[in-house]
């Protein structure tokens, strides 16, 4: 027990809460209290009179005695620490403790209290928008608090509305003051178009560590119609979305359409697709197109090392039939004229996509770690799981995704020694899931695994997958 945590009490007993004093606690989490006597009292304590109060809710013109007793304890003499099972009823709290000497007791001392939290709370975001200004990707997201009481809040932009797939960083917000809504107004750096389906997602922190996440649809103020068609999208051309959309590339304008083309466009793939490329609005134009390692245009294809492939079609698509390998970039340049006889080039009619990976290799597996006391954990209702060191290949940071891992799974299994013949294989050798693969929420490095039941004395493991 730390001195500097702990409260004195002249001539009795000092209280503490284990390792620190505890002021926020989770609704169900268990709780526990130490104390200490002086050296002073020469003579060995009986027994001591441990009882959990809690306050009574009123907080005005509240009486002296408007306590309710929760659980109380008669522990041995010798014993400094005792601990309560889950408290699930939201209030204030404090403790008593008494020692005793046979028949007679010190006056109980009292702790400095803490209060659970309730898990009863909702954000909302009331709106968000994006929209692509002259001068940069501005993103506004307005929003109403669960919980008054909340500390800090993180926010991204996500490929769905599970806050799994992030396309953005997280960023932290902390109010100055509290208040009920709240507003952030920012540019971004997408690695995706705006027209997208895009998700904004917030996470509500409570002081006991309790958060809830909420995520909605971004709208797009630019109107679609607006947005440059000078743009080469890598796409599949074996998609049935790309199919469909094939059929509007003879208008200048593809309207509320250029949203499912703005999801199709490519960023990383596997060896197998049928990799291609469309424009909008070059129906008809004579198009000469370049599979490149490289995003430049090439005068001509021949003698050069950056370009793998090329062909000229009049439809405003292509389709490369040649194989793809792994671990790579790719970009499709286009340059169009207004006929075939017609050699110059006009600026305004060449371009070259964003990239597309193709990846087929596995990620590189990290470091996983769970919080624990010299090998063990005492808690068996929950567990803290972190890990660090997953990534994939760099080609993923250069196209602004990070580290390249999309999603976290985490799994808890079963030790062999629980386990029966007929029971199945789960994600450790001999054992059974506990919990099987489930999706990591805000694609954080640290989760709070709760409502376990963890049998003393047994091994159990946490499986992380990066995908």
């Amino acid at each position: 027990m730390n001195p500097e945590n702990t409260t004195a009490i002249p001539n009795t007993i000092l209280i503490s809460a284990c390792e620190t004093e505890i002021s926020f606690l989770a609704k169900g989490s268990q709780v526990g209290v130490s104390w200490h006597v002086p050296d002073q009292i020469a003579v060995v304590p009986s027994h001591v009179n441990v009882t959990l109060i809690k306050r009574c809710q009123n907080k005005t013109n509240q009486p002296p005695n408007c306590n309710k007793e929760i659980y109380s304890a008669l522990v041995d003499g010798l014993t400094r620490f005792h601990k309560f099972d889950s408290l699930n009823e939201v209030g204030l709290y404090y403790f008593w403790v008494q020692i005793c000497f046979d028949e007679h007791c010190l006056y109980p001392r009292q702790s400095n209290g803490f209060v659970v939290e309730s898990d009863s709370f909702d954000p909302k975001i009331t709106e968000c928008t994006i929209d692509n200004n002259l001068d940069c990707t501005e993103l506004e997201v307005k929003w109403k608090v669960g919980n008054l009481d909340s500390i800090f809040y993180r926010w991204g932009i996500f490929k769905d509305n599970k806050a799994q797939n992030n396309l953005t960083e997280m960023f932290i917000f902390h109010p100055v003051k509290q208040q009920e809504n709240y507003l952030v107004k920012t540019c971004i750096r997408l690695p995706v178009y705006i027209h997208s389906k895009l998700f904004a997602c917030i996470q509500e922190f409570l002081i006991s560590g309790l958060w809830k996440t909420v995520c909605k649809k971004v709208e797009t103020v630019s109107h679609p119609n607006g947005f440059s068609t000078n743009i080469v999208y890598d796409v599949d051309m074996n998609s049935p979305d790309v199919i469909k959309l094939l059929k509007l590339l003879h208008s200048s304008y593809i309207g509320d359409e250029i949203s499912t083309l703005h999801s199709n466009e490519l960023d990383f793939a596997q060896p197998t697709i049928s990799l291609g490329a469309m424009i909008i609005g070059r129906s008809g134009l004579n198009t000469s197109w370049f599979l490149m390692k490289t995003p430049r245009i090439p005068l001509s294809c021949y003698g050069e090392s950056d370009c793998i492939d090329t062909n000229t079609t009049m439809e405003g698509f292509i389709k490369f039939k040649i194989p793809l390998v792994s671990d790579n970039v790719y970009y499709i340049c286009a340059v169009s004229t207004m006929n075939s006889s017609v050699a110059k080039i006009q600026d305004d009619l060449n371009a070259c996509s964003d990239g597309v990976i193709i990846d087929s290799s596995r990620p590189v597996a990290g470091d996983v770690e769970i919080k624990n006391k010299n090998g063990y954990i005492t808690y068996g209702k929950e567990m803290i799981v972190s890990w660090i060191g997953f990534s994939d290949s760099l080609l993923y940071t250069d196209l602004g995704y990070g580290n390249g891992i999309k999603e976290y799974q985490y799994a808890l299994v079963y030790p062999k020694a629980l386990l029966s013949v007929k029971r199945k294989t789960g994600t450790y050798p001999k054992g059974r899931d506990i919990i099987p693969f489930t999706p990591v929420v805000y694609s954080t490095n640290i989760i709070i695994i709760r409502n376990l039941n963890l049998t003393g004395g047994f091994t159990y493991f946490v499986s992380i997958k990066g995908n």
